[in-house]
């Protein structure tokens, strides 16, 4: 889309410069032996002062222009033939793969990625359909190249995580507003390359993160809504990959942000609904590389608030409404 913006303000800016080429050398023509001038429907950039040199210097600029424009284009028509082509055929998109026992409804689609070709993707969202455990057990039988899996606000439990072991390649679980406990996260800890984990408004504690720190390569964890309390944030800390934190109506407090606080990647953390105060504002200022930071319906001042502006160098999104 950029190289195509640029591509037409190059040809309008090589079009008018030609236009303009066609007319002062008209001008040039008709007056540079008679001394007379007649100015030009279009005068050029120094009326009555049309020379050689003028004409020469808007006949390159509006080549010049368009040779950017067409260079543009071509790229960009590169960049599209690349990317249809790594898509594969156009009935790769509609094609449910039917999978024997799972819902009447389209699981997932092939899709090949643009960095690298030939390899297929498979993305599953069951999200607010009635998938159980023994959809998921049939997906698994089938899917084993699956790197996402999506069953937010579905009926599954903990007896679907220990079916989704088979996927070494899954690195984005999402179990939102779903019956899992603290057994289902204990075979969660065995997916290897897990990334990213939402288990946000579950019936998950303290004793279920105790077993997360086992993921070697998790970035993103999503815990809002769950029953966890400052002595899950323990466990939690010694998660040094994190990146991105939610903790969002918890019951965590001052003393769950103190374990908090010596995470060293963590660039997002969402803390709204918490009951931190102003004790929290001086452990959070240990963070050096946060970036976004959310803390509505906390009981932290405007006083508190200076100081994590102040102290916080890469903070530039603070959200306290």
């Amino acid at each position: 889309m950029y190289a195509i913006a640029v591509a037409f303000v190059c040809i309008v800016g090589g079009v008018y410069s030609l236009f303009m080429l066609r007319d002062s050398y008209k001008y040039w023509t008709e007056h540079r032996g008679g001394g007379k001038r007649v100015a030009p429907t279009h005068r050029p950039r120094r009326a009555g002062q049309t020379s050689s040199y003028d004409w020469w210097c808007q006949a390159i600029v509006g080549v010049l222009f368009l040779a950017v424009a067409a260079r543009m284009l071509a790229t960009s028509w590169q960049d599209l033939r690349q990317f249809a082509d790594n898509l594969g055929p156009p009935e790769a998109f509609s094609r449910a793969v039917e999978v024997p026992g799972m819902l009447p409804v389209p699981r997932f689609s092939v899709l090949r990625d643009i960095n690298r070709p030939g390899r297929p993707i498979w993305c599953v969202n069951l999200s607010n359909l009635p998938a159980t455990d023994s959809d998921v057990r049939a997906l698994t039988n089938e899917g084993t190249e699956i790197e996402a899996l999506i069953l937010n606000r579905t009926d599954v439990t903990d007896e679907s995580l220990t079916q989704i072991r088979p996927l070494t390649r899954l690195n984005s679980l999402s179990l939102a507003t779903t019956l899992i406990t603290d057994s289902g996260c204990k075979a969660i800890a065995q997916i290897a390359s897990l990334n990213e984990l939402d288990i946000s408004d579950t019936a998950v504690t303290d004793e279920g993160l105790a077993c997360l720190p086992q993921l070697p390569h998790l970035t993103h964890l999503n815990l809002d809504a769950t029953r966890i309390t400052d002595a899950g944030c323990k466990h939690l800390a010694q998660i040094a990959t994190l990146e991105r934190l939610s903790l969002g109506n918890t019951e965590i407090s001052d003393a769950g942000i103190k374990y908090l606080s010596g995470l060293p990647n963590l660039r997002q953390l969402k803390l709204t609904g918490t009951r931190i105060t102003d004790s929290s504002a001086k452990l959070l200022q240990k963070l050096c590389r946060l970036e976004h930071l959310s803390i509505s319906g906390s009981n932290l001042t405007r006083q508190g608030l200076q100081h994590l502006e102040n102290a916080l160098p890469n903070l530039h999104f603070l959200r306290t409404d």
